[in-house]
């Protein structure tokens, strides 16, 4: 019984999704693929920088004690790749939302009919 239920939710809610992005020609084509975009940059952020400080814990390991002691994360190789990383990331996502995009907007607004 419970299956039941749970199948015919998810077609309804299939069907209303379907019908709104029918409707509405600009979410189908420009919001849903630069929410995509966004919300994997920001997962791309977050998974770096987990990336970069595990990099650092493991090479540290490695490196013999100094007098001063371990060196910090921030005055690592791997902290100093962090911020140009993010910028990398952040240059790519916005480069593929414009491409996405610009084709539907410039040619509402500057192409003549």
């Amino acid at each position: 019984m419970y299956e039941a239920w749970y199948e015919n939710n998810i077609c309804s809610r299939t069907y209303n999704m379907d019908r709104v992005l029918e409707e509405n020609p600009l979410l189908k084509d420009a919001l849903v693929p630069v929410g995509c975009i966004l919300t994997a940059t920001l997962v791309a952020w977050v998974v770096i920088t987990l990336l970069l400080k595990y990099c650092y814990d493991e090479s540290i390991i490695f490196i013999e004690v100094t007098p001063w002691g371990p060196f910090p994360y921030e005055a690592s190789y791997w902290g100093a790749l962090e911020d140009p990383l993010r910028f990398l990331i952040g240059y790519f996502a916005l480069s593929l939302a414009g491409y996405l995009i610009a084709p539907l907007t410039v040619e509402n607004y500057v192409l003549p009919v």
